[in-house]
């Protein structure tokens, strides 16, 4: 007889080899620190670690078809929630959970361990739905736990390799009939040899590619329907355990007779009769559900779906489980620890369970459908909802009298706080507000609880709105207050009254909608509120500011009137005096000055000052009118400086120039010549071989002219002809050396030498827009620029030449 199971692990291993020698081979996939056939082996610490050994001890739980993680970590997790957390995640990306699972998948078995092995859970075992109901699934599996942490941190090699050993042993210590239900696949011996066999003929070449990867699809898609069937034991599973705890709930002849019902009627919902009809209602709309779900499951019971209708079946399945949970998020977003505390029927008078097993799986993730494409309202909605309306029930007399008591504290905060802006007493502000604490109250003296906490309820969000109506206005009454410490000291802004009256509008339309608690009128009032108020206050500080600034201006500019009048009487007019001492044509160009000065500071002392001083006042507040007077006037005044300094400076330039002109003029004719010298081509520097340039003649009959002139004491005339003489002489120097500067360049860049020198000649060489446009001591510094650029050409072009003798 052929052993079927012996052949199909046979080729489940050729399969794996031949996978790994495709990647080692190929290169189709990251390579991984450690490969191990058996298991997923990830290391997480700074440790080494035997991975034969623990490879080899998995190896049993894999021939037994399950999944095998082998996970050691170095991090100290702060409790055992985090250490869950971190281990469903190394479970999710090893692919043996999906994000969405709430436990392993049915053949995974996971080993874990951290080296804070003072941790109670520093070992940990975790298992999928196969192993249930086996010893591992027992008390027993806490020696194996054990085990393995007395072997940390010292060795943890031998901490997993223990708890893989000693877990196998407990899986396989099981009757003979629950061995037949395991995934088991062994290994014969014959089927060892076979692989062996079958290995050395893929390695040697002989093995036929393409038929062991037929061999492996086949593998692959029996593991994929054993995977299929799997899920959908665990839908089968999980839906019967839904209907069950819905149908316990929810048996009876009408909803009055049902369990959940007589929780409602424990906790006092009799009393409340629209409450009484809306709950017949959901337990009417959640037992037609619930039959449609006992109908469906019959139909999928007992329907045996084929292998190739098994993706059918689950999407069926799971079609079940969504009309039993809902598709609303909140009922999708339950825990399966909250679904099985939904399901209780534990209460005030009943201590019956419906789950026989407070571990029972109940919350399931969707593969096959998209509940958010769905708009079911399962059992468990309906059910979740008369939860919720019993839990308040039994809340509501705890709840409410405090609720009314703290409401109570935060009314008289309210009426203490209230503005006196809205105009508006206390009663009249929360007149509603009022009503709702009595009506709770009233409820409260009729033992409905629930009617008063929805009262108090009510009365609470009013009371948040109404804080920030109290907020926005005590806002208000803050920047009012400065509006009116303006006013109160004089300030006049012109736009502030318009502005003011879109503040007395919206605070108006608050006054009239507060006692409505008319909420969606004054909401949308606030940040207008709060805009025209900042407008106001933004205008009457900015017309404080200029005001204060025009004031400012106007005690500077008196100030400074003193000061320019000062000037004039102290020094400009004495000077005056003494410049008309000279000959006339040495001021009769300003002769006008004083006069125009005079004039000016008239005018400023008897008109413009006052009318300043005016417009300026707090009486008046023309403040445009003023800002603009004051920039007239700083004019006057810098022209008044301006004309008066020229008289002292021409005095004294006239005395500096009867004292120096002389010399000045003999050191203009020594640079004259010397410019004559230096632009004459000579033999040897001695015999002229063309004639000087006409202009340094020329200049030099101006110097001559201007030495008349000063012995006749025109002394503006002869600084004038200075002035020219300079400008010739610069001229043709200029020209000069820019044609010198051309020669030594072409030079310089025949030799390679000379260049820095050579570049900076031509800065200092000016135009002759320059020499036109500059003044007196601007013409000797530009002389004296043309003679540094000379001794730079100079030096350039012996560096040149030396270096061309050289070549």
């Amino acid at each position: 007889m052929i052993n079927f199971s012996s052949v199909r692990w046979q080729y489940h291993r050729v399969a794996v080899v031949l996978a790994i020698a495709l990647l080692n081979l190929g290169h189709l996939s990251h390579t991984q620190a450690q490969t191990c056939p058996y298991a997923q082996i990830r290391v997480e610490a700074a440790v080494t670690i035997d991975h034969n050994a623990v490879c080899a001890a998995a190896q049993p739980w894999f021939q037994a078809g399950f999944q095998v993680l082998v996970y050691l970590s170095d991090r100290r997790p702060a409790s055992a929630q985090s250490w869950s957390a971190l281990l469903r995640l190394v479970e999710a990306e090893t692919q043996l959970r999906t994000a969405t699972q709430n436990s392993l998948n049915p053949d995974a078995i996971a080993f874990a361990i951290t080296l804070a092995a003072d941790l109670p859970y520093s070992a940990t075992i975790t298992y999928g739905a196969q192993l249930a109901n086996t010893p591992v699934d027992s008390p027993r599996l806490e020696a194996a736990r054990q085990a393995m942490r007395q072997q940390l941190p010292a060795n943890p090699t031998a901490a997993l390799t223990t708890g893989l050993s000693q877990t196998y042993k407990l899986m396989t210590d099981v009757p003979p009939s629950a061995v037949a239900n395991l995934p088991q696949q062994t290994m014969p011996q014959t089927a060892m040899a076979a692989e062996a066999g079958l290995l050395t003929l893929l390695l040697g070449g002989v093995l036929i590619v393409g038929g062991t990867v037929a061999g492996a699809l086949v593998i692959w898609r029996r593991r994929q329907q054993q995977q299929q069937q799997a899920r959908l034991a665990v839908l089968q599973s999980r839906s019967a355990n839904l209907l069950m705890g819905c149908e316990q709930l929810l048996t009876g002849n009408s909803p009055e007779v049902t369990l959940i019902y007589q929780h409602f009627v424990e906790a006092g919902g009799l009393k409340y009769a629209p409450l009484t009809q809306q709950v017949i209602i959901w337990l009417k709309a959640a037992r037609v559900q619930l039959d449609q779900a006992f109908q469906l499951h019959h139909q999928l019971v007992n329907t045996a779906p084929s292998a190739n209708a098994l993706r059918r079946s689950l999407r069926s399945w799971e079609m079940l489980y969504l009309t039993l949970i809902g598709s609303g998020d909140r009922t999708l977003s339950l825990s399966n620890e909250e679904l099985q505390t939904l399901l209780q029927t534990q209460s005030g008078l009943t201590t019956q369970s419906v789950l026989q097993s407070p571990h029972l799986s109940l919350k399931l993730d969707f593969q096959q459908i998209s509940p958010a494409q769905s708009d079911t309202e399962g059992v468990v909605s309906y059910l979740a909802q008369l939860r919720q309306t019993i839990e308040r029930l039994h809340q509501a007399p705890l709840e409410a009298p405090q609720q009314l008591a703290a409401l109570q504290q935060q009314r008289q905060v309210l009426a203490a706080r209230l503005s006196p802006t809205l105009r508006l007493k206390v009663t009249e502000a929360l007149q509603n507000f009022d009503q709702r604490l009595q009506q709770a109250a009233n409820y409260l003296g009729q033992d409905l609880a629930l009617s008063a906490l929805e009262v108090c309820q009510q009365a609470a969000q009013a009371s948040q709105t109404l804080t920030l109506i109290w907020q926005a206005l005590s806002q208000h009454d803050q920047q009012q207050a400065e509006i009116r410490a303006g006013i109160a000291q004089g300030y006049r802004p012109p736009q502030l009254p318009g502005q003011q009256q879109r503040v007395h509008q919206l605070i108006e339309k608050i006054r009239f909608n507060l006692p409505q608690e008319n909420y969606p009128e004054i909401m949308p009032v606030l940040p207008q509120l709060q805009q025209a108020d900042q407008k106001a206050l933004e205008t009457t500080r900015t017309w404080q500011q200029r005001y204060q600034a025009s004031a400012q201006t106007l005690t500077q500019l008196q100030q400074a009137l003193i000061k320019a009048e000062t000037q004039l009487e102290t020094q400009a007019k004495p000077d005056w005096r003494s410049l008309q001492q000279y000959p006339d044509s040495n001021w009769q160009d300003i002769s006008e000055t004083m006069t125009q000065a005079d004039e000016k500071l008239w005018q400023l002392k008897s008109n413009q000052l006052p009318q300043l001083e005016h417009s300026a006042s707090l009486a008046q507040q023309n403040l445009t009118q003023a800002e603009q007077l004051a920039a007239e006037i700083t004019a006057s005044l810098k022209e008044i400086e301006q004309q008066s300094q020229q008289v002292s400076d021409r005095l004294s330039c006239i005395q500096a120039a009867e004292a120096e002109l002389g010399a000045s003029l003999t050191y203009s004719m020594s640079c004259i010549q010397q410019v004559k010298q230096t632009c004459t081509r000579s033999l040897l520097g001695l015999i002229p071989l063309a004639r000087p340039d006409v202009r340094l003649d020329q200049a030099l009959s101006l110097i001559d002219s201007a030495r008349q002139l000063g012995q006749q004491r025109q002394f503006i005339l002869a600084l004038d002809r200075q002035d020219d003489a300079h400008r010739l002489m610069l001229w043709v120097y200029v020209e000069y050396l820019r044609s010198r500067s051309d020669e030594v360049s072409r030079l310089v860049q025949q030799t390679g030498v000379g260049q820095e020198d050579s570049g900076t000649a031509q800065q200092f060489i000016v135009s002759d827009g320059t020499i036109r446009s500059a003044s007196r001591q601007t013409l000797l510094k530009l002389y004296s620029d043309a003679n540094q650029a000379r001794q730079l050409i100079i030096s350039a072009e012996k560096a040149a030449r030396r270096t061309r003798r050289r070549d």
